[in-house]
């Protein structure tokens, strides 16, 4: 025990001897940086604008009224007319008839419905003409809608003073509805009830009956 003591003392001593110690422990370590690569996303590309529609009007009835027709059955000089208003004067006629020459389009029978197959409704027209005597000459005509505007591309000759009931279309079909003469009827009288048909194939206005 006595030998223990006597170590202690002597290893006190001797730092004692030696100064004070100090013990500094270093707190500060250097910061570990990261660095991150990031690869960085392509351009998407902005989509593109949407298609832009341009919307073709409707074929109204004061266009009709208004527009070119041409008749199959005046004679060819005289053919080609623009109504106004529904009327056209035909002009003065060298054999002197007294009376109304005229052209007159029937603005209660016109059908709209789509008949060259583009999605865009067209139309159908009976117009009449008079060029002196009794005689009251009625004709089918195919108006198509170009770009918004009437353009008269066929024309078919119905009769002398028939009667049109009425007219239609479905699935590009004209359906008329008309009374024409029997085999005993006067010429203002028609009374056999048949329905016509008519489709534009593209080129010509022709009866499917």
């Amino acid at each position: 025990m006595k030998k223990s003591l006597l170590l202690l003392t002597l290893a006190s001593l001797a730092l004692a001897s030696c100064g004070t110690l100090e013990i500094t422990l270093d707190v500060t370590s250097t910061p570990t940086v990261v660095v991150s690569t990031v690869t960085p996303l392509p351009d998407t590309p902005a989509p593109p604008p949407p298609p832009t529609f341009t919307a073709i009007p409707r074929l109204t009835l004061d266009e009709l009224a208004n527009a070119k027709f041409h008749s199959v059955s005046i004679k060819e000089d005289e053919a080609d007319f623009r109504f106004e208003d529904g009327l056209y004067f035909l002009p003065e006629q060298a054999q002197g008839w007294g009376g109304d020459w005229y052209v007159r389009l029937l603005m209660d029978r016109i059908a709209f419905g789509d008949l060259d197959a583009d999605g865009i409704d067209d139309a159908a027209a009976i117009f009449e003409s008079k060029r002196g005597g009794s005689g009251l000459f009625r004709e089918l005509a195919v108006v198509l809608n170009r770009g918004g505007s009437p353009v008269n591309v066929a024309s078919v000759y119905l009769g002398d003073r028939v009667g049109i009931l009425s007219i239609s279309i479905d699935h590009g079909v004209i359906l008329l509805d008309m009374l024409v003469h029997g085999s005993y009827d006067p010429m203002l009288g028609p009374s056999v009830e048949k329905l016509f048909r008519y489709q534009w194939n593209g080129t010509a206005l022709v009866p499917l009956d």
